[in-house]
């Protein structure tokens, strides 16, 4: 008798679920745990270095521009800018490899020209990287140097 007052409870609250969400609960489990993750910008479920890589060549993008990801507009304004770049370093830590930026796995006297290049820069300026910006404040200035710099010759 038991168990059969609680079947039908069991019964009768899963049917009361899918009568208010219009899934069942195995569903709903389903949609829980597929939500995109802010960041990942390939659709590969970790926000990685390719991410990175994918953030850095449609920053600047605006909606409606062919080259616009609106994954990578992650505050959903209409702009890939210091703003995403803030939200994307909540999601990777864009510090485990900064000054290292042509990717050649040290950072020399090639990745303090590319440094150079953009110091004293501000967002918006059309040379400004979030590449170089260490602090994600939106200027490439002596914060972002001294990190560059406690990394130079590793």
């Amino acid at each position: 008798m038991q168990s059969n007052l609680r079947t039908l409870l069991a019964t009768t609250i899963l049917m009361m679920l899918v009568a208010l969400t219009g899934c069942s609960s195995e569903q709903q489990d389903l949609q829980t745990n597929v939500d995109p993750v802010a960041g990942d910008l390939n659709d590969d479920k970790v926000v990685d270095q390719q991410d990175y890589q994918i953030f850095l060549k449609v920053f600047g993008a605006k909606a409606g521009e062919p080259h616009f990801l609106s994954a990578a507009d992650i505050v959903a304004d209409g702009i890939i800018d210091v703003g995403d770049f803030k939200a994307f370093t909540q999601h990777y830590d864009t510090m485990a490899q900064y000054g290292d930026f042509d990717m050649d796995g040290d950072v020399d006297g090639d990745d303090y020209d590319t440094f150079r290049s953009g110091f004293g820069k501000v967002y918006p300026e059309l040379l400004y990287s979030p590449a170089l910006d260490a602090d994600a404040d939106g200027s490439v200035g002596v914060g972002d140097f001294g990190q560059f710099r406690s990394r130079f010759g590793r």
